[in-house]
């Protein structure tokens, strides 16, 4: 079973992935969760954990074109 925070970073990358940029306009991406870290609260994703897969999503597809 994936922990909250992978599943984030997986979901992160997946939206860049589907996104293309020579068609689309650029996106701001909001997301929130809920789970066993969140004591099973609805609430944004900690701007940290964000900024991070943010930054390795963007540089997987770098290396992925």
């Amino acid at each position: 079973m994936l922990s909250l925070a992978l599943s984030y970073h997986q979901y992160h990358h997946s939206i860049h992935l589907v996104h293309d940029d020579a068609k689309e306009k650029e996106f701001e991406l909001e997301l929130s969760w809920i789970g066993d870290e969140t004591n099973g609260r609805h609430v944004p994703v900690p701007r940290d954990l964000f900024e991070e897969a943010d930054r390795k999503a963007k540089e997987a597809l770098e290396n992925f074109e």
